[in-house]
């Protein structure tokens, strides 16, 4: 985390910073809540998020999703295998956007489909640029999009409706 003249909140809503290292005073000066790794169950079952941006290397991203997939279950207020409801504070309705920004495709959504519940809707993006042109802020950058997963009906790579097996859907 850096502080850069183009960040900033604004009407956009909260912007949330989670990390293994502790940046709660750079995240200060932005103007964004800080929470330590640890913390993450908590906040995302307690704070009406809207979008989780997955941010993390290739090499972590399969984990952190693993860790991140039961914490969404709880929040759906689901009890792991009993069915039983929890204590969850937010309704199913309002499950965040799963949003990647990995450079590759194919193995980031193939691990958000498999691993996240299917109340999660997802999207899958392509930054078109690398980190030293938007070292100062993604304003302006271009991204491709995939809407993988939207209102749990699978989507292809055109947007159109796909079944299980992965054939078009009959409309």
């Amino acid at each position: 985390l850096e502080t850069k003249p183009n960040t900033g909140v604004g009407v956009v809503g909260k912007v949330v910073a989670i990390s293994r290292t502790d940046y709660s005073d750079v995240a200060s000066r932005m103007g964004v809540k800080f929470l330590p790794y640890g913390d993450m169950e908590r906040f995302i079952c307690e704070e009406d998020l809207d979008v989780i941006v997955l941010a993390v290397s290739i090499l972590s991203f399969e984990e952190t999703v693993k860790e991140l997939a039961p914490i969404l279950t709880k929040r759906l207020g689901q009890s792991t295998g009993s069915g039983a409801k929890d204590n969850a504070t937010i309704s199913s309705s309002t499950l965040p956007l799963i949003v990647d920004v990995l450079s590759v495709k194919e193995h980031p959504r193939s691990v958000l489909l498999q691993l996240l519940p299917e109340e999660c809707d997802i999207l899958c993006t392509h930054p078109m640029f690398g980190p030293d042109s938007a070292r100062d802020s993604w304003r302006g950058q271009t991204f491709v999009y995939e809407r993988t997963r939207i209102d749990k009906v699978l989507l292809g790579e055109s947007g159109e409706k796909i079944n299980n097996s992965g054939r078009l859907a009959a409309e």
